[in-house]
């Protein structure tokens, strides 16, 4: 009976340790490439040409953008996004 318990903490601990959330400058590594400063250059100039093509302004419609940003890159995260999203108005 102690075995099944045993392995039964084990399979839970794994499977938390598993789904421990990447960060969004490492999502962007992931998806753009290249060192995370290169990967968040990249990502935002990417960021710019979505947002312009659909007409959204980020700094007006924050949300709008992420989701936008998320639905054109299905792999980027909501952190990744938000990275984006944060350079995007630090740039205007």
């Amino acid at each position: 009976m102690m075995a099944i318990y045993m392995t039964l903490a084990l399979c839970i601990g794994v499977a938390v340790v598993a789904r421990r959330p990447v960060g969004g400058r490492k999502n962007l590594a992931g998806v753009f490439g290249g060192t995370e400063h290169e990967a968040v250059q990249t990502g935002t100039r990417w960021a710019v040409d979505v947002l312009a093509a659909e007409g959204i302004s980020a700094s007006e419609k924050p949300m709008v953008a992420l989701r936008e940003l998320r639905r054109a890159n299905r792999a980027l995260s909501l952190t990744g996004a938000k990275v984006l999203l944060d350079h995007l108005q630090l740039a205007r």
